[in-house]
């Protein structure tokens, strides 16, 4: 059991050293907005849009890692009877906390998009317009270790001392495509690569989330939504997944993630009402597979997602979803 916890937090040290986290990596929330994996997506809705995610990862094992996010955004000065214009301005604030183990994580963002509209197959029809939109984030992250969790077999070891912490400025910027059939995009994060001074001084690692996806209009109700992720940095393996979405005339949805092994996750989610989504998401970790240690015994991983959308101008027109209904 020692073995396997330390195992554990070694591996959840190494993804926040070189990514950011829950955000990407070890969490499919994305499906549910994919400005979270690419800030040029942001304002995508003709509305108000308050995402919030809350992940508890392997329940039941001590220093698991638990994530919070959080995500606002608006496109700017849009009128309460027109669809999305062929060219605006979209602006958000993204928050998210992060733990693992004896580690910890906080970011902060402010965010911008330019959306304008490169072609549009059909006049009368706005969703076929094609629509491509470039997008920054710039905020502080805060890495913290914090050594008074810590429970030491040897009183007297040094290699465990002090809280410390690093808080630094950070940049993401991306490039995002849609319209009704299809969307995608490049996404660069950690464009500073800034340097961490905690224990030893390190840099954050900068790295690209390549996406894309397509809509295909199964019969008058029901939309299937293939897509796919990629991370990819200078030190570790090419991380991806691959995912299968099915909406129900924009009142229910469910979708499975594959990631490549890491897990599998599993999706359903529902309209309660005009400005309330609900969904919830159970995990099943591959990446552990002998028999002794297969990945029944890490606990059970589940994610809670609460949308709220608020002076919603037109949902039968531009704001239909890319990559959720």
């Amino acid at each position: 059991m020692i073995i396997r916890i330390a195992f554990l937090l070694l591996f959840t040290l190494v993804s926040f050293r070189s990514v950011r986290a829950q955000n990407s990596l070890f969490s499919g929330n994305y499906l549910w907005n994919w400005a979270t994996v690419n800030p040029a997506a942001v304002g995508s809705e003709n509305a108000l849009d308050i995402k919030m995610n809350y992940r508890r990862q392997w329940s039941g094992i001590e220093g698991a890692p638990t994530s919070f996010s959080f995500l606002v955004q608006s496109p700017v000065s849009q009128k309460a009877t027109e669809v999305l214009a062929p060219t605006y301005h979209a602006t958000g604030i993204e928050a998210y906390h992060n733990e693992a183990g004896l580690w910890s994580e906080t970011g902060i963002y402010a965010r911008y998009a330019y959306h304008l509209t490169l072609s549009q197959r059909d006049e009368w029809d706005a969703n076929s317009r094609l629509r491509m939109s470039f997008g920054a984030s710039f905020g502080l992250k805060t890495i913290g270790f914090d050594a008074s969790r810590a429970t030491l077999y040897n009183p007297n070891d040094n290699a465990i001392q002090n809280n410390q912490q690093s808080t630094i400025p950070d940049a993401n910027i991306g490039i995002w495509l849609r319209n009704d059939r299809f969307f995608g995009g490049l996404g660069v994060y950690q464009l500073f690569e800034n340097n961490v001074n905690i224990g030893q001084n390190d840099n954050l690692e900068r790295y690209y989330n390549l996406s894309a996806g397509g809509n295909i209009n199964l019969t008058e109700n029901f939309i299937l939504s293939p897509s796919f992720l990629m991370n990819l940095n200078k030190t570790t393996d090419i991380n991806w997944d691959l995912n299968t979405k099915l909406a129900y005339n924009d009142l229910l949805w469910t979708a499975i993630n594959y990631r490549h092994q890491r897990a599998i996750q599993t999706f359903l989610g529902t309209r309660i009402t005009s400005w309330l989504d609900i969904a919830y998401s159970y995990e099943f970790s591959t990446f552990i597979k002998n028999n002794e240690n297969n990945f029944n015994s890490l606990g059970t991983t589940n994610e809670i997602l609460i949308g709220i959308r608020l002076f919603n101008k037109n949902i039968d027109s531009d704001t239909k979803r890319n990559s959720i209904f």
